[in-house]
């Protein structure tokens, strides 16, 4: 029981001195607030200036940062909206071929995964098997006409409107 009654004292008294510990830090603490206060007010023009301008370009990294961010976000909520619109176009069924042939081709070829389609209207990425079997048929059909005496040529990618309303016309 005495060891009992000890070992209670000298908690106690441990305690106590852990709450003094405990004063003495948090009054060294506001020193040290009140110091750098002091030490603040008692800068000179140049350590206000080096201050200031150390500031500025904490809050200009900040800003870059925080665009940064922006920029990643709105990127990744574009890739999700794309990421969501083609899982719209996945879960359409395919409309009869007999009754929309345009439309079931379309949806057949990006089903299948040959090809998908890209940011600019009208133009699409061929994947890599894909584009591998169009240069089959291109071979193919390259040698038969070949034969007929047929030479190869190529033509503008994308035609300016001003050069399709001219064409329209002129018929």
């Amino acid at each position: 029981m005495e060891d009992l009654k000890k070992e209670k004292e000298q908690l106690e008294t441990e305690n106590k001195e852990l709450k003094k510990v405990i004063e003495t830090v948090k009054e060294n603490v506001n020193e040290g607030e009140e110091h750098k206060r002091i030490d603040r007010e008692g800068e000179t023009a140049e350590e206000k200036k080096e201050r200031k301008k150390r500031e500025k370009e904490e809050r200009k990294k900040a800003k870059k940062e925080a665009e940064k961010a922006r920029k990643k976000a709105k990127k990744a909520a574009k890739k999700a909206e794309k990421k969501k619109q083609q899982q719209k176009r996945d879960e359409k069924q395919l409309p009869k071929k007999e009754e929309d042939t345009a439309e079931w081709y379309s949806q057949l070829i990006v089903k299948s995964g040959m090809i998908e389609y890209y940011d600019v209207k009208g133009c699409y990425i061929l994947r890599p098997w894909s584009y591998q079997l169009w240069e089959y048929i291109k071979d193919y059909i390259d040698g038969k006409i070949k034969k007929d005496g047929v030479q190869n040529c190529y033509f503008p990618l994308f035609v300016t409107k001003k050069k399709i309303g001219s064409r329209r016309r002129s018929h």
